[in-house]
C-alpha cells in the first residue's frame, strides 16, 4: 500500500520506541531463564514478535499488557518448527540456542534465508554436525562446549548467539576472535542483557576473546528496555530542517547501543543539536561535508546517507560491506532512493558517493523498514511530494512511525 508525503516541516517532541536489539536480547536471556520474568517498556515489532514466537514454541508462556511482557512458563523445547518470519536477530540468536538443545527446525521469509550462515556451518560441521542454508533449515546434533573461533568482521548476531547458547552447553565456551570486532556496541549489549540475567560473561583480551564459564543459570529478572538510539536517527534527518526542532525523549546517554555515534556525525557536520533533562533536541543546521567509516554502526547508513544528501556537498559513507546483507542489498536501495529524489549517488568500491539535495519523487522500499523511514525523514527536505511503495514495512521494527510523524506535523495520504 503506497502513501504519498507532502513536504512539511516537522517539529515538536516524539518519545523514541524502546530499543529493537536490546528487547531481542532481554527476552532470549529471560526466555532461557528458570522462574518469571517481567520485560517492562517493549514495542510489538514484528521482529520482536517473532522472537516471543519462538519463545512460546520453545515452552514459555508470554503475555502482553501495555508495553509490559510478562514470560511464565517452563522452558521446554522438543525440536518443533520455529518461524523467525524476516528477523535476523531471531535467526542468528536460536540457532546455536536449538542446536544446544539438541536441533531443530526454523523457517522464515526467502529474504531471510538468504542471508548467510557460514559461520555457523563451519561450526557444526567441526562438531560433525550440519546446517543447510534456506528454509527450512534443519539443526541435527548437540551443540558441544569449546573454543569458537570466529571472524570479529562478519555479523556481531553470530558472536551474541554463541554467548546466548554457552550457558546451554555443559564445559566452558571461549570465543576468540581472528579479526577485528566490527558492530562492538551489539556484542556489548549482549553482555550487558546476559549479566542482568545472571550470566557472566568474561573478556580475555579486550573485544578479542570471550569466555562464560561452566556451571552458570540464566536467573529471572525484571528488567526495563531503554530507548533505540538507531531510530532516533531519522528524527534528527528531519529535524535539521526544523526553526522550532524536534525533541526526541526516551534515550540514555550511558548506553552501550553503537548507533549513539549519530550525536557524534551529526555535530561533526555541524548540526545545531544540544542534550538537555527533556532530551535531545534537533534544530535548523547548515551541514558540512563529511567522510564517514559506517562499519561500526550499519544500521546508521539510511540515515548518515539521508544527511550527507541535505548538506548539499560531496561526502563519501565508507565501510558499507556489511550493508549488502541487511533486509535489502541496502547499499543499492539506498543509492536507488537518494536517485529516485534527485540527489546523486554512485557505488565505488564499499563506499557510497552523495551529493545534491534531495527534490522528490517515488520511491521504492525494497521491503526495507529504514529505507522507508529515510524517505520519510527526507520529504521535509524536498520541493515535491515524496510517494513511498509501501508504507507497512516500519513495522518491523517501529510500528508508531507514521502517527509520530503526523503527531509532529507530517502530512500524508
Amino acid at each position: 500500500m503506497s502513501l504519498i508525503i507532502t513536504p512539511k516541516t516537522l517539529s515538536g517532541s516524539v518519545k523514541i520506541p524502546p530499543s529493537k536489539s536490546m528487547a531481542h536480547r532481554m527476552l532470549i536471556c529471560a526466555g532461557l531463564s528458570e522462574g518469571n520474568s517481567t520485560i517492562k517498556n517493549i514495542a510489538l515489532s514484528d521482529d520482536v514478535k517473532a522472537t516471543i514466537g519462538a519463545l512460546e514454541k520453545m515452552g514459555r508462556i508470554i503475555k502482553i499488557k501495555a508495553s509490559k511482557c510478562e514470560i511464565s512458563g517452563i522452558l521446554s523445547f522438543d525440536g518443533r518448527q520455529i518461524d523467525c518470519k524476516e528477523s535476523g536477530s531471531t535467526l542468528r540468536f536460536l540457532i546455536p540456542i536449538i542446536s544446544a538443545l539438541g536441533g531443530g527446525e526454523l523457517i522464515g521469509e526467502v529474504r531471510l534465508g538468504e542471508r548467510p550462515l557460514t559461520v555457523y556451518k563451519d561450526i557444526f560441521k567441526s562438531q560433525g554436525m550440519t546446517l543447510k542454508e534456506g528454509f527450512p533449515l534443519k539443526i541435527s546434533g548437540k551443540l558441544k562446549s569449546g573454543e569458537f573461533i570466529v571472524k570479529g568482521n562478519i555479523s556481531s548476531q553470530f558472536i551474541s548467539g554463541l554467548m546466548f547458547a554457552a550457558p546451554l552447553m555443559e564445559g566452558d565456551t571461549r570465543i576468540i576472535l581472528s579479526t577485528k570486532l566490527q558492530s562492538k556496541g551489539y556484542v556489548h549489549m549482549t553482555i550487558q542483557a546476559m549479566a542482568a540475567y545472571g550470566i557472566k560473561v568474561k573478556t580475555i583480551k579486550e573485544d578479542k576473546e570471550f569466555l562464560i564459564e561452566k556451571n552458570q543459570l540464566y536467573k529471572a529478572k525484571n528488567t526495563i528496555v531503554e530507548g533505540d538510539w538507531s531510530q532516533a536517527g531519522f528524527w534528527l534527518l528531519a529535524g535539521v530542517k526544523s526553526e522550532d526542532g524536534i525533541l526526541i525523549e526516551g534515550l540514555s546517554k550511558k548506553t552501550y547501543q553503537g548507533d549513539i555515534k549519530i550525536v557524534e556525525i551529526v555535530k561533526n557536520m555541524g548540526g545545531n543539536i544540544s542534550f538537555s533533562r527533556k532530551g535531545l533536541l534537533i534544530k535548523n543546521s547548515s551541514l558540512n561535508k563529511t567522510n564517514v567509516d559506517i562499519s561500526q554502526v550499519p544500521d546508521l547508513a539510511p540515515v548518515v546517507a539521508g544527511l550527507m544528501a541535505v548538506s548539499g556537498k560531496k561526502c563519501i559513507l565508507r565501510g558499507c560491506e556489511r550493508l549488502r546483507i541487511k533486509e535489502s542489498d541496502r547499499v543499492e536501495s539506498i543509492v536507488n532512493t537518494l536517485i529516485k529524489l534527485g540527489s546523486n549517488a554512485t557505488v565505488k568500491g564499499n563506499s557510497i558517493i552523495i551529493k545534491g539535495m534531495p527534490k522528490g519523487g517515488s520511491i521504492k522500499t525494497f521491503k526495507d523498514h529504514r529505507i522507508a523511514m529515510m524517505a520519510a525523514a527526507l520529504a521535509p527536505h524536498c520541493d515535491t511530494k515524496v510517494n513511498i511503495d509501501d508504507e507497512t514495512v516500519v513495522n518491523k521494527s517501529y510500528p508508531a512511525f507514521w502517527d509520530d510523524y503526523k503527531n509532529l506535523g507530517g502530512r500524508y495520504v
